[in-house]
């Protein structure tokens, strides 16, 4: 089907709990799968108590066998209480970085089939890992409302969208800016705002809050899981244009950085 790279520009943005939660949205006969991709290691297994096989590393081995596939995405995957399908990296950063790395060749010939992966790449600034990100369909970009959080995920957005490929700005919490001054501003297919919400918040880091031991996906009375419904549905109208297009994902590496963050904080009107 179809990979989106889930990342911030720097780290720390949210964009785990945002990419688990878009993987933990689809349905209607098309699995979602979420594949930590971060090179400085997982947080599922600290959150969520995941055993520590299968997942990140074991697809790795076998994707580097045999190939990767949608299928393979499955047998190495485990599912979080409410039927999330994830696959864990290990929390090491040697162990999670060594396995990202073996796996990234292996994206450029995947076979997803049905499947429509989520891979959280952590800090996209700096990710090294080139097969993951030019295999890409669509990038969810997650910041922060502040201005500076804005501006370097504006200096990020602007080398992606030189690619032809949607991106998508995730911000969460409290901001200033309309979705659609941040769109046109930024030049990104999609802007969302993605409100405060502690409860889910801890639900999505697999704190036991009630219902005890469920993560309500599709419950319509939390606001940051009607968000992530409304963002996920906006990428699968994303995705086809993708397809129908004719963009190859392999074909497309991301281009370097076009603009300097205080040009990035002008775009902002800061």
């Amino acid at each position: 089907m179809a990979l989106v790279v889930v990342g911030s520009a720097k780290g720390g943005a949210g964009a785990t709990a945002t990419g688990l939660g878009l993987a933990a949205m689809s349905g209607d006969g098309l699995d979602g799968v979420f594949v930590e991709a971060d090179i400085l290691g997982g947080d599922v297994q600290l959150h969520f108590g995941v055993r520590d096989a299968p997942g990140l590393v074991s697809l790795a081995a076998a994707a580097h066998r045999s190939g990767l596939s949608g299928a393979l995405l499955r047998e190495h995957a485990q599912a979080l209480p409410g039927g999330a399908l994830v696959v864990a990296a290990p929390a090491a950063v040697e162990q999670a970085g060594a396995a990202v790395e073996l796996l990234d060749s292996a994206w450029s010939e995947a076979e997803l089939d049905d499947v429509l992966v989520f891979a959280d790449a952590g800090a996209l600034a700096r990710h090294p890992a080139p097969g993951l990100l030019a295999r890409a369909d669509a990038v969810v970009l997650v910041c922060s409302g502040l201005p500076a959080s804005l501006a370097h995920a504006a200096d990020v957005a602007s080398r992606w969208t030189a690619t032809g490929k949607p991106v998508v700005l995730a911000v969460r919490g409290a901001c200033s800016y309309t979705p659609e001054r941040l769109s046109a501003q930024l030049d990104v297919s999609v802007c969302a705002l993605l409100p405060e919400d502690p409860v889910d918040a801890l639900l999505l880091r697999g704190a036991r809050v009630p219902p005890r031991g469920r993560l309500p996906w599709r419950r319509p009375d939390h606001a940051l899981m009607t968000a992530l419904k409304a963002l996920h549905t906006s990428l699968l109208d994303l995705l086809p244009q993708v397809m129908d297009a004719g963009v190859d994902p392999a074909a497309t590496e991301p281009v370097a950085m076009a603009e300097p963050l205080d040009q990035a904080m002008t775009a902002l009107g800061r």
